[in-house]
């Protein structure tokens, strides 16, 4: 179901950056796949977390989604050594 959810996301995604209505900060695939968790997590929020279902809330998500200006990859910076570790999953002994 998820995979459809992606590709039909993707296909409207690519309609409107066609369009010149988009110009998204993300490479269009991974949007899409970005877009999908978050109603997935807004509308499934009462199972996940026992919050109720907020759809405004995924609305002003996404919304903030697509309208972000791109991140310059340059200006990425590295995590710092204590926070990349803590990001790493404990191996097994």
């Amino acid at each position: 179901m998820q995979r459809r959810s992606i590709a039909a996301m993707l296909e409207q995604l690519l309609k409107q950056v066609e369009r010149g209505k988009l110009r998204p900060a993300l490479p269009p695939d991974d949007l899409a796949y970005l877009v999908v968790r978050i109603v997935e997590s807004y509308l499934y929020s009462d199972i996940i977390t026992g919050r109720e279902p907020d759809v405004e809330g995924a609305v002003q998500a996404i919304h903030a989604l697509l309208l972000a200006p791109p991140v310059s990859r340059a200006r990425r910076r590295a995590p710092r050594p204590a926070a990349a570790a803590a990001a790493q999953p404990a191996r097994a002994a």
